[in-house]
């Protein structure tokens, strides 16, 4: 990225041409003294580059019909999608047939996030009411009582986040 050559770093670490191809290669290791100079040199933090990351395995392809389905109201498909939970996050898929809505609204720790993916929404929040046309997302702190309804005679769709998950895998 700063279109340097090897031998331009290797001067300016005090290290050999040869052992810095070899370190890019695989080929060798070094010591945290030698590595050191080189997030130095790149301005990167050293723990940046020895941190314990595993490599991952390959992508997970979520299909339509996997995750935990909720029951929450008739005409409303709430879905629990098997990813997020490595991240802190929950990530919930709800579908809502014409005027279906939410019984009654709720409060948990953390925050949720909300985009409207088909149709247009209303979120219910205390004693407030946001519409949420397609296209749009609202962010909120979720202590505060909330709930959707589809004040539309066509479906809608929203995809939601929140964080901590508070959902024990029902």
């Amino acid at each position: 990225m700063k279109h340097l050559t090897l031998q331009e770093v290797a001067a300016a670490v005090d290290l050999s041409p040869s052992f810095i191809s070899m370190l890019e290669r695989g080929l060798a290791d070094i010591s945290l003294t030698r590595l050191a100079r080189l997030a130095d040199f790149y301005g990167l933090p050293l723990a940046e580059l020895v941190s314990a990351r595993e490599i991952r395995e390959k992508p997970h392809l979520v299909m339509p019909d996997d995750g935990i389905y909720v029951d929450r109201a008739p005409g409303v498909t709430y879905r629990v999608l098997p990813i997020g939970r490595q991240f802190g996050i929950q990530v919930m898929h709800v579908r809502f047939d014409a005027h279906a809505a939410f019984p009654e609204p709720l409060a948990h720790d953390g925050d949720d996030f909300t985009w409207v993916t088909r149709g247009e929404l209303v979120l219910l929040y205390g004693d407030a009411e946001y519409r949420i046309h397609r296209g749009q997302a609202i962010w909120y702190p979720s202590n505060v009582p909330h709930a959707f309804r589809n004040p539309r005679h066509r479906p809608a769709e929203m995809l939601s986040l929140t964080n901590p998950p508070f959902w024990a895998g029902r």
